[in-house]
């Protein structure tokens, strides 16, 4: 079996759109939040991108949020897998801030509370959330024990995630280290403070131990070119302003 797992974030939701501005809010799971207009063109090119690359799905999971439900059905109507096959699991939700969510960013984020947060940002927890190392485990451990450790190995599989931009980037980090067999400072960091766009295409392949190049693969990660035409974040439709900086 060789496994083929696409993520995706959730198209542009009403807080993404709040990042430009002073009233950015620190959003989370934040599950009420809905796409914008520009969310929804995001959701129904990356589906057109789909179907034109001949890329369909055994299986589609998604986070419970509204935005990430949105976004797989859209998704899945342009490329006719049925929405009443859509799962949902809690295991895609974005990471809990706890009592932080739905906060002001600029208010919250200070200094002092940057600083702690960068003295070890994989194990920060913020009140009442979880931990980016957290966040990480239980992505991995939803992968793997749904799609690889249960599955038949005789057959391939693609499957397409819906879920979240901090989700994804901790999942990113776990395969890693899992595949240097070991926890490497740098690499960590690396894959939180990557960038992921709204409706971007990662895609990772796992081969099993038993074949040639047996591991996890990264094949593509925040693949955006479907989205000129429709905006994205590093296209600057969000204009300037104080940017924090988490390492």
């Amino acid at each position: 079996m060789v496994l083929d797992l696409y993520l995706f974030r959730h198209g542009e939701s009403e807080y993404n759109v709040l990042e430009a501005t002073e009233r950015a809010i620190i959003g989370g799971r934040s599950p009420h939040l809905d796409l914008t207009e520009r969310g929804k063109a995001q959701a129904r090119v990356l589906g057109e991108e789909l179907r034109h690359r001949g890329v369909g799905f055994d299986h589609i999971y998604a986070s419970p949020t509204v935005r990430a439900q949105k976004t797989a059905r859209i998704v899945a109507g342009a490329i006719g897998f049925p929405a009443d096959e859509i799962l949902t699991s809690e295991a895609l939700h974005e990471v809990s801030n706890g009592d932080w969510e739905g906060r002001c960013k600029d208010e919250v984020y200070t200094d002092e509370i940057v600083a702690k947060i960068n003295t070890n940002n994989w194990e920060f927890c913020p009140p009442g959330g979880e931990s980016q190392r957290e966040v990480g485990n239980r992505m991995y451990n939803f992968v793997y024990k749904t799609f690889i450790k249960s599955q038949d190995l005789s057959s391939d599989k693609v499957i397409g995630l819906f879920t979240h931009g901090t989700a994804m980037k901790d999942l990113k980090a776990m395969i890693t280290t899992r595949e240097i067999m070991g926890v490497d400072e740098e690499m960590i960091r690396n894959a939180i403070r990557s960038c992921i766009e709204n409706c971007a295409i990662v895609h990772f392949k796992y081969i099993p131990n038993d074949q040639k190049f047996a591991g996890w693969h990264e094949i593509s990660w925040n693949e955006y070119g479907h989205l000129h035409g429709v905006g994205f974040k590093q296209e600057g439709y969000y204009p300037g302003r104080k940017v924090i900086h988490f390492q």
